[in-house]
């Protein structure tokens, strides 16, 4: 738990707006006791330059540096970035930090040659200079990482948004609309059924006079109970037996309080992309434990790769679904 406040500490400290002065604060400090670390590693050895022209030479590389990381943070990055032009980001970086170590070197050979001290540019001197704009470039593109953090925020909002927004439009196709397929299916079964067996006729259109009842009246509501879920289901999965042309048989079983209130139409996505593939077998085992309603579905009768592209439509709708070849399990959590 303390690792995971401190992981929340930090992330906050890298993009919330309430820490930009201390962050402003930190780079500042860091920039300005580097240049001056490094400009006495330089020129401290050196008796003939005075110790205020190396105070000097690091305060003015870290305003040039700072500058350069402004630049970044409120022009570059979010203008880049945010269109995701990472190329052009790196490369206009890369120019902006070789024009630095231009300035720097420029800069370091004329305190040299103005004390009389003996500079030479050899091949040195120019992986010196590559490794600086590298590493230079790279401590520069790092304090972007607000606006990515704000970005990666953004892109994580939209899609929550846009995974929620599905999940609405499921539900709401399935509470909205009765199949003409399967009604039609239902009602020809009832009809055929009338004369030779009337109790069937009249079971049918009694069980789909309750299913078309919840899907009017009860599917509407915020929450339903578990019960009246699972009979609608019973009921759905009852008429699509009668009016297959595949025939399969199902079983559902319940364990724990049934009385639990949960969104609408909860199962009924489960239970039509299961029907879509096809099975032979469907048994769905609903267990309440007051935390989590789970469903384990165990099916027979499909093929591994239409179970595959099940799995994936379901993980589309569903947060919490799992399974393999022949069983998935599915965790709703109650509010």
């Amino acid at each position: 738990m303390e690792t995971l406040q401190q992981h929340n500490r930090l992330i906050d400290f890298l993009y919330q707006p309430a820490y930009k002065v201390w962050r402003h604060l930190f780079i500042i400090v860091a920039i300005v006791s580097t240049t001056l670390s490094q400009s006495f590693f330089v020129f401290g050895n050196h008796i003939s330059i005075a110790t205020s022209t190396i105070y000097a030479t690091g305060i003015g590389l870290a305003a040039v540096l700072l500058c350069i990381i402004y630049i970044n943070v409120y022009y570059l990055s979010p203008y880049f970035l945010n269109k995701k032009a990472y190329a052009s980001y790196i490369i206009v970086l890369l120019l902006m930090v070789s024009g630095f170590i231009v300035i720097k070197q420029g800069l370091e050979y004329f305190i040299f040659s103005s004390s009389g001290v003996s500079k030479q540019f050899n091949r040195v001197s120019l992986l010196d200079a590559a490794s600086n704009i590298i590493l230079y470039t790279i401590c520069v593109a790092s304090t972007a990482i607000s606006t990515l953090m704000r970005q990666l925020m953004a892109d994580n909002t939209i899609i929550n948004r846009l995974q929620n927004e599905q999940l609405q439009h499921s539900i709401a196709k399935i509470k909205n609309s009765i199949q003409p397929k399967f009604l039609f299916a239902t009602l020809a079964y009832a009809a055929n059924n009338v004369n030779t067996a009337p109790a069937k006729a009249s079971d049918t259109l009694f069980a789909l006079s309750k299913l078309l009842r919840y899907q009017l009246y009860d599917s509407v509501r915020n929450k339903v109970l578990l019960s009246a879920e699972i009979d609608f289901i019973r009921n759905y999965l009852q008429l699509q037996k009668q009016s297959s042309t595949t025939g399969f048989d199902f079983e559902i079983n319940t364990n724990g309080a049934v009385h639990q209130l949960i969104a609408p139409s909860s199962l009924i996505l489960l239970t039509e992309e299961i029907l879509l593939a096809q099975p032979q077998y469907l048994k769905l085992s609903v267990s309440n434990n007051n935390a989590f309603i789970t469903i384990v579905c165990e099916i027979r009768g499909i093929d591994l790769d239409v179970f595959e592209k099940m799995m994936q439509n379901l993980q589309k709708i569903y947060e919490d679904v799992s399974g393999d070849s022949t069983k998935l399990t599915l965790k709703l959590k109650i509010d």
